[in-house]
């Protein structure tokens, strides 16, 4: 009988993951935590937004180099100002960026401090959250620094506006009482003459129109102390309550803004058209779009607004609007370009029926006897919300095809926070 040998298994040493590997940040993943923190940014009242006005803060703040911007111009003003006592550097410059806002107006000074403690309470609820996985995340610093922006936004302007709030509040019932005290009492019974006259004069209160000059480009100072003082510095300039130059003017730039308004949303529509039938595998992408189309999409807008801010007149920001909606209607058409050159003709058919489409919108809201007064606010406010439609767009089509989740690392512990 033969003897039996002994065989020896070699088992298979256990595998173990290292910690280290961890799954890649998905673009969704970076794109939706950033979001948190954009609308934490934009519902804060935070005044005059790079010297424009109050009420289109929320659509400026949707950008998070808007908000690096204006932070900027903030911390510019406060070294400028800085040889009073710091106290009294604060309360003037958190003056200055709120006088635009009435006291009594939701979001106004007065209901800032009211508001804080609700605000504050949103934010460890909802961005909180998102700040603690975006900066755990390793290997997208460029998120990062787009998150920070936004925080430091308001975080800043949370520590300006608290310490000065009732010193503000007083400020505020003051000047209301003034303004009640300058407009003259309206009779009981009024016709539609004086109601449109009664309207044409609060518009001129509101709103003032800087007489031109040719005198040369402003230096920063210049531009710094035209901006937070809202009267021009130029030499040869005063400041004057007139309405635009001609009705005809006016009907110019109206017409203008809707084309450009029509064109540009016909390339979003679109653009998003041809993303879905990316998605269905209808058609290729990947390979026809380029990091430098989504560039131009992206940044082409903020070179435009950073030349507007020093070159428009502060009061009248028509040059802004003009320059930033033609850029984003420029920016998207060669978007359209790089898609496919059927996009353009289609584009071009559909920005007719867009154009008619805003034009009769806004023409038929407008009032017979103020036309040449409200022309430039309506489009001025279908603008702004152009340019917060379309930061967001191009935010979306960045991280879709310029975002790279290699290198990068998520913890599975951030997992647990949603």
């Amino acid at each position: 009988m033969a003897p039996v040998e002994d065989v020896l298994t070699v088992l298979p040493a256990p595998t173990t993951v290292p910690e280290s590997i961890a799954d890649p940040v998905s673009w969704q993943s970076a794109f939706w935590t950033l979001v948190p923190l954009a609308l934490n940014s934009m519902t804060q009242p935070s005044g005059m937004v790079c010297g424009f006005p109050s009420k289109h803060g929320f659509f400026l703040r949707s950008s998070p180099f808007i908000c690096a911007l204006d932070i900027s111009y903030l911390l510019i003003q406060i070294t400028i100002r800085g040889y009073r006592t710091p106290r009294k550097t604060l309360e003037d410059i958190t003056k200055r960026r709120f006088r635009d806002v009435p006291s009594e107006d939701e979001g106004g000074l007065s209901s800032l401090q009211k508001n804080a403690p609700f605000r504050f309470a949103l934010f460890f609820l909802g961005a909180f959250r998102s700040i603690i996985k975006l900066f755990a995340y390793q290997g997208i610093p460029w998120t990062q620094a787009f998150g920070a922006m936004y925080l430091g936004s308001f975080l800043i302007i949370e520590i300006l506006v608290i310490p000065t709030q009732k010193q503000l509040d007083r400020s505020s019932a003051r000047r209301k009482e003034k303004v009640e005290d300058d407009v003259p009492s309206q009779p009981l019974i009024t016709t539609a003459d004086d109601d449109a006259a009664a309207n044409q004069t609060e518009i001129e209160l509101s709103f003032d129109y800087p007489e031109p000059s040719s005198a040369a480009p402003r230096t920063l100072p210049l531009w710094l102390s035209s901006v937070e003082d809202g009267i021009p510095r130029q030499p040869g300039s005063t400041s004057v309550a007139i309405p635009p130059s001609s009705r005809i003017e006016a009907w110019i730039s109206f017409l203008s803004r809707s084309f450009s308004c029509g064109v540009s949303y016909s390339c979003i529509y679109w653009v998003l058209v041809a993303l879905i039938l990316h998605a269905e595998d209808e058609i290729d992408l990947a390979g026809s779009i380029l990091p430098s189309d989504i560039l131009i999409v992206t940044f082409l807008p903020y070179v435009v607004f950073a030349a507007a801010s020093f070159l428009a007149v502060p009061g009248d920001n028509t040059l802004f609007v003009d320059l930033v909606v033609w850029a984003f209607t420029l920016a998207y058409v060669l978007f359209a370009f790089v898609l496919d050159y059927s996009y353009v003709i289609v584009i071009c058919v559909s920005s007719i029926a867009n154009f008619a489409i805003v034009f009769y919108s806004l023409k038929w809201n407008l009032h017979k006897h103020l036309t040449k007064f409200l022309i430039a606010h309506k489009i001025e406010d279908i603008s702004y919300w152009s340019f917060f439609l379309h930061n967001f767009i191009a935010a979306v089509l960045w991280y879709c095809y310029i975002y790279n989740p290699a290198g990068t690392i998520k913890p599975s512990w951030t997992n647990h926070l949603g």
